[in-house]
């Protein structure tokens, strides 16, 4: 199952993504997945560019695992400086604010304010494992 990643992420600029999966510091990625397709055993191609000739397959791990993951937003508190952040949930298991960094961070995001810039709404997903690493343990 290919997983397209981008190059370039409106305000935050370019994601290294490849680069990051490549030297083990991105070990995982959210996706929406309403059909139930990602489980352990499916090999995923990452790719750049799917659907177009620049189409860049640079690499193919097995998934190891999937957890359910739901993103809320709440009511702002101006004492933040995003206004307000989301309560992040992995198999209804809330996050601390350190485990929301940690997150971010394998996720390939600099920072868990980059995170929430780029999941800007309420979500639910998928974090599509091709490690070990697991968060509702």
């Amino acid at each position: 199952m290919i997983l397209s990643f981008r190059k370039y992420i409106q305000y935050l600029g370019p994601t290294s993504f490849k680069e990051k999966i490549l030297a083990g510091e991105k070990i995982h990625s959210i996706r929406r997945d309403e059909k139930d397709r990602w489980r352990s055993g499916r090999k995923i191609q990452m790719a750049y560019g799917v659907r177009t000739k620049y189409y860049e397959c640079f690499a193919s791990p097995l998934c190891s695992g999937a957890e359910k993951i739901k993103i809320k937003w709440t009511g702002r508190d101006y004492k933040l400086p995003l206004g307000s952040i989301p309560e992040i949930f992995i198999e209804g298991k809330k996050l601390s604010y350190e485990e929301c960094e940690e997150l971010s961070q394998n996720d390939g995001f600099e920072s868990f304010s980059d995170f929430c810039i780029y999941f800007d709404h309420d979500f639910e997903g998928k974090i599509i494992h091709w490690t070990e690493k697991r968060y509702s343990k």
